[in-house]
């Protein structure tokens, strides 16, 4: 996982630059000193509302929509070429979070069981996700703005998930739990 500044620059600043609401010839963006931002890509109609990204094992932008459209894989432009775009061929949409860890992307969307948490992997090393493997599902409005969001690596080793107050509680919870109040 790639976690140096200026690859974070540009990791925000593609979400940045993605605003329906700006110009498409000006984009006003505050850089701190020593840094620059520079547009690889820009959205198009039918892109759909992004609302998570991460950086894949390769540097790569993945890019998740708020609805059904496909998700995106962006190699940033190199000795002078323009970005590459790819539609990626997952079964899980509208990810209201994304993370690559372990070799994986793991998204917080909509796949073939429902709203969960799924893992997909490359396992016939053929830059595909041809594993999809559903690792928890929540129940509730999981995927309104209070829903199942962002995925973060902690320096523990863990994943960590943010639930919203729409997120049922799941049934295994321990009765000692701390969390008591989740609506």
């Amino acid at each position: 996982m790639h976690t140096n500044l200026p690859s974070l620059l540009l990791f925000a600043a593609l979400g940045v630059l993605h605003c329906e609401s700006a110009p498409s010839d000006r984009i006003a963006l505050k850089v701190a000193r020593g840094f620059m931002a520079e547009e690889i890509f820009a959205g198009h109609d039918g892109d759909g509302s992004w609302s998570a990204m991460t950086v894949d094992g390769r540097g790569r932008f993945i890019i998740s929509p708020q609805g059904d459209e496909p998700m995106l894989r962006v190699t940033g432009p190199q000795d002078g070429s323009p970005a590459r775009v790819e539609k990626l061929a997952a079964p899980v949409t509208s990810a209201m979070g994304l993370l690559f860890a372990f070799d994986s992307l793991y998204v917080n969307g909509m796949g073939p069981q429902g709203f969960g948490l799924y893992r997909l992997r490359d396992t016939k090393d053929a830059d595909a996700f041809d594993e999809v493997k559903l690792l928890r599902k929540f129940e509730g409005e999981v995927s309104k703005e209070h829903g199942s969001h962002g995925l973060a690596l902690r320096p523990d080793g863990r994943i960590y998930l943010a639930q919203g107050n729409h997120v049922a509680p799941p049934s295994d919870a321990s009765p000692h739990s701390p969390f008591k109040n989740w609506a």
